[in-house]
């Protein structure tokens, strides 16, 4: 397996019907009729070759295009007159003739297509996977691209364009609203022609030399190995130092006995086109290509670029899917919400990368784009690696402007909400927000694309920072002083980084590393005090008080000395200190202290910057804190007004100066939930028989706490991911005033739960031994194991009418589909005959390659999603029926006996594949069988955990509160048998 960018192909899941299909079986002797590609494939016609088929491309129409509607990236587009353009919400709409194309060894051609007729029948079929065309799998090299955009933008039908660099919130070109919608729409670029944005590719190089003869007339006179592009009215450069020429296409059109439209890589795959390194210029697939349209092409080009030198990707193997050139963009036909969620998501999965093109770092374009967001979406739910990229100028600017301010840096990148992005054409736009909202959500997509994107910027800094400490170790720069300055600053934000996401370990080892730098280079002895307070700030979060607090007074007593009370670093001393002392404890004398440090830093604050400034409401909001938080002598309804007074200047000047998504305003807003409940309990503690008033007075105030937690651990999630200790903080007491307020419902109203999901999360927060799952067990026979299967099929986990487990995109079931055969994973495919007997029953698969990678990962990113050892590898069960989705059920249809055989066998099974396994993994008793039950488990599909004790990382250790030993579930099953428990009699 192959790092990042390294350029070997691993593919985690792939669809099998890429692979085994006869259509492209690589010793298959036929090419294929287009009816296998949009009707149903079992009865698809095959028809004979003049010579075997290598490869099967199937380029189709533009179905595979991104899911971009025109206006989306605002190029001028025209809308064919002959075609009339449906929205989405249309049902099942009529697909033209879809070649595909097949490849022989000799590269000739050859390609049928559907008569009208069939294409007429195929309009009034009802939607179905079999009837959906294929997306296009081919890519293009980056030596294509960048002989593409130096030789387009010299090309005469663009040489008048002005080529520019894209600024934020420019809109180059005109909208037409009477195209096309939706992915498939036609781009024609600026009604001016004034930019050389992907849209003007498309409308004036692609098109024009796409739409030519018919393909036997077209493979007789292309039929050698070319380096000439094709592009439209421009004659061979031959001169070109890369020898990449111009083909005109008229005369080949002027032979055509009839018109074809193409898309660029048909075109140039009949060719057998060469990149100017001499490799074929397009292949298969190894990186999907998100981006906006708007995009200055070369722009673009220059950002693959910099991620092919990042990743050192090897460009003989390395091809990008990139809709301008892969798609046929003549089709401005719409394909029905199955296909985005079908063909195109397999697509994104089967590719197994995608890279997102994100400029400007400050204000990306792409997250405002809705097709680009269902890309993202598609990425997520398929298990897809997200890569970024950009320019090196760029990267420049981010790391520029992280020298000089980390708290613009962390306001900009809180404020990125993929939600608010939007489509031309609302129909589009609703039907990406609806299928996301109703799959995974967007704060779960939101946590995907912030995590990485902080993640990768971090990881840019660090680079950055390498860089500029070689540069002062070998003295190459005119100015030692200005770059070893920056190099400091570069340094401590990183460092703050670091902590904001999560990784206080990595923070504190940095700004410790800082502070012994800045002590032996500084000539000013106190330029160590800001990184010295930040390193307390760390160490405060890691729950290292005693140390913190030392160096907390520490600084501030120097701060004063060397500054004077009011400056700035003075105030910064005395608020952190006072944040520390509330935290220790409800002692009376910290708590006096900390209000005095607060009171003191409010109003110097406020002398200096301002009552409104950032730094003085969030240390308002710090002493409505402690005010919430009074030892209980102190404690008064007075105090509880005033903390509340505080709470609501800090959280509403906060969201004004900021926004409501910044860290800084969701910590104030957190807090203010905290003082109403506090607050509630300081009322209830007084009452010594409640009145019927005060127990609704509880309800409403516990409704309202919970309203507030709910948001800002959503916006936390987001902003932070999920195992982020803010978010688990929140979380945490959010879980608290459920469970208070429901067990108020109940003592008053008997009522139950809504569902087994709340049921269990409420009464089981730990599903991790033999008591705890005999408990779970009877508690689902009270429950009802009916209803149970009745929420399952609600939710589409189980298909109401064969009661096994949904194999489609919504939910996606990865452990299903690839016991469905669904989809594949290649590399597994040699481990299965290690299950020797059981090779039928079960299956092993994988994780992700980076959750493997990522094993010894303590990153809050990576913590509680890689894998749990160092080896780490799941079984999984092939027969789907509801009934074996989970340890939960198991027996609760076919009986006791039957659920303890297949527990045993599953046991069997894991010990025989780890015995045939080698050296890597070490004896059986020192390896851990682990299932995790429903609703704990992430995945709703069995699936045995098989887990190296030897090689233990942190996610085992957060997984612990889940993971129930195989032993265990088998012991309760037997004992339930033992004592002849009635179970249900569900179907």
């Amino acid at each position: 397996m192959g790092a990042v960018g390294s350029g070997e192909r691993w593919s985690w899941l792939r669809p099998p019907f890429f692979e085994e299909s006869s259509c492209c079986h690589p010793n298959n002797d036929k090419t294929v009729d287009v009816s296998i590609i949009i009707g149903n494939a079992a009865e698809g016609v095959a028809h004979p070759a003049d010579s075997p088929v290598s490869t099967v491309v199937g380029t189709g129409t533009s179905s595979g295009s991104r899911a971009k509607p025109v206006p989306d990236d605002d190029d001028d587009p025209s809308s064919p007159s002959e075609v009339s353009v449906p929205s989405l919400s249309s049902s099942w709409m009529r697909c033209p003739a879809i070649p595909c194309m097949a490849i022989d060894s000799d590269q000739e051609i050859k390609i049928r297509r559907h008569s009208q007729a069939n294409t007429e029948t195929a309009s009034v079929e009802k939607p179905g996977l079999d009837n959906l065309p294929m997306c296009p799998m081919v890519g293009c090299s980056f030596a294509f691209l960048q002989a593409f955009a130096e030789e387009g933008s010299r090309n005469s039908a663009v040489r008048r364009l002005q080529a520019r660099t894209f600024q934020a919130g420019e809109l180059p070109g005109k909208t037409d609203p009477t195209a096309g919608t939706g992915p498939t729409a036609q781009y024609e670029g600026a009604g001016g022609g004034e930019d050389f944005t992907m849209g003007s590719v498309c409308a004036r190089l692609i098109k024009p030399v796409t739409k030519s003869t018919k393909s036997q007339r077209m493979s007789r006179h292309i039929h050698k190995s070319s380096t000439q592009l094709f592009l439209p009215d421009s004659p061979t450069n031959a001169s070109h130092t890369d020898q990449v020429g111009l083909q005109n296409m008229n005369e080949l059109a002027d032979q055509a006995e009839e018109e074809e439209q193409l898309s660029y890589a048909e075109l140039a795959m009949r060719a057998d086109l060469k990149d100017s390194l001499g490799n074929p210029a397009f292949g298969q697939a190894t990186h999907f290509v998100s981006h906006a349209w708007r995009y200055e092409f070369t722009s673009f080009v220059e950002a693959i670029g910099n991620w092919v030198e990042k990743s050192r990707a090897p460009q003989e193997s390395t091809y990008f899917w990139v809709d301008a050139f892969v798609v046929n963009q003549h089709t401005s036909q719409e394909y029905p919400q199955e296909w985005w969620s079908t063909r195109f998501m397999q697509a994104v999965g089967e590719i197994g990368n995608t890279i997102l093109v994100l400029e400007p770092w400050h204000d990306p374009v792409p997250f405002t784009r809705a097709w680009v967001i269902w890309e993202l979406y598609c990425t997520s739910v398929t298990g897809a690696r997200l890569h970024l990229t950009m320019r090196k100028s760029e990267m420049e600017s981010f790391n520029d402007t992280l020298v000089n301010s980390f708290e613009k840096v962390q306001t900009i990148l809180s404020s990125l909400d993929v939600s608010k992005s939007e489509a031309y054409h609302l129909v589009d736009q609703e039907m990406i927000h609806n299928e996301v909202r109703r799959t995974i959500g967007f704060t779960k997509l939101n946590e995907l694309v912030q995590t990485r994107l902080m993640q990768w910027l971090t990881e840019t800094a660090q680079t950055k920072l390498s860089e500029m400490n070689s540069m002062l170790t070998s003295g190459v720069s005119q100015d030692i002083d200005r770059l070893r300055a920056e190099s400091f600053s570069l340094h401590g934000n990183i460092a703050r980084m670091l902590r904001e996401s999560g990784n206080l370990g990595e923070a504190e080892a940095a700004f410790r590393n800082l502070i012994q730098v800045l002590e032996l280079n500084a000539a000013d002895k106190s330029a160590a005090l800001p990184s010295m307070n930040q390193l307390a700030v760390t160490l405060q979060k890691a729950g290292k008080n005693e140390e913190a607090l030392k160096i907390h007074r520490d600084c501030l007593n120097r701060r004063t000395k060397l500054l004077g009370a009011l400056h700035a670093d003075s105030l910064q001393s005395a608020s952190n200190l006072a944040v520390l002392l509330g935290q220790m404890g409800p002692s009376p004398e910290r708590f006096k202290e900390a209000r005095t440090l607060f009171e003191r830093a409010i109003s110097g604050r406020e002398q200096t910057v301002g009552a409104d400034h950032v730094s003085t409401l969030y240390t308002v909001s710090s002493l409505a804190r402690l005010l919430s938080q009074a030892p209980g002598s102190l404690a008064s309804d007075q105090l509880f007004a005033t903390a509340e007074s505080l709470h609501e200047r800090a959280v509403l000047g906060l969201i004004k100066q900021l926004h409501e998504a910044h860290p800084l305003t969701l910590s104030a807003m957190h807090s203010q939930a905290s003082n109403w409940l506090a607050h509630l309990e300081f009322h209830m503690s007084k009452q010594i028989s409640p009145t019927e008033s005060d127990e609704i007075h509880e309800q409403v105030v516990l409704k309202k706490v919970m309203e507030q937690y709910r948001k800002v651990a959503d916006l936390r999630t987001e902003k932070l991911g999920r195992q982020h200790p803010d978010t688990v903080a929140t979380e945490l007491a959010l879980r608290e005033c459920t469970r208070r307020l429901r067990s108020r419902r109940i003592q008053s109203k008997g009522t139950a739960y809504s569902s087994w999901t709340e049921l269990c999360h409420e009464e089981m927060e730990q599903l991790n031994t033999r008591d705890n799952f005999t408990h779970a067990r009877m508690r689902l026979r009270q429950y009802g194991v009916e209803k149970l299967l009745d929420e399952l099929t609600g939710q589409n986990i189980v298909d109401a009418q064969t009661k096994m487990l949904s194999t489609g995109m919504t939910p996606f079931n990865i452990f299903a589909r690839l016991a469905a055969g669904v989809f594949s994973q290649p590399n597994m495919a040699e481990e299965q005959p290690k299950l020797g007997r059981f090779r039928d029953k079960f299956m092993v698969v994988c994780n992700r390659p980076e959750c493997d990678e990522q094993w010894e990962s303590s990153d809050p990113m990576w913590c509680g999603k890689a894998s749990m050892s160092k080896n780490h590898r799941m079984l999984i069960l092939k027969d789907l029926h509801w009934e074996w989705f989970n340890a939960l059920t198991f027996g609760y249809v076919s009986g006791l006996k039957a659920g303890i055989a297949l527990l045993k066998d599953a046991r069997e099974a894991a010990h025989l594949w780890v015995s045939a396994g080698g050296e890597a993994w070490p004896p059986l008793d020192r390896v851990g069988l682990f299932v995790q039950v429903y609703s704990h488990c992430s995945i709703n599909a069995f699936h045995l955990h098989i887990v190296d004790l030897d090689n233990l990382g942190p996610t085992f250790e957060k997984m612990v509160y889940k993971n129930l030993r195989l032993e265990d579930a088998i012991s309760v099953l037997e004992e339930e048998e033992k004592q002849g428990t009635v179970i249900s009699t569900a179907s």
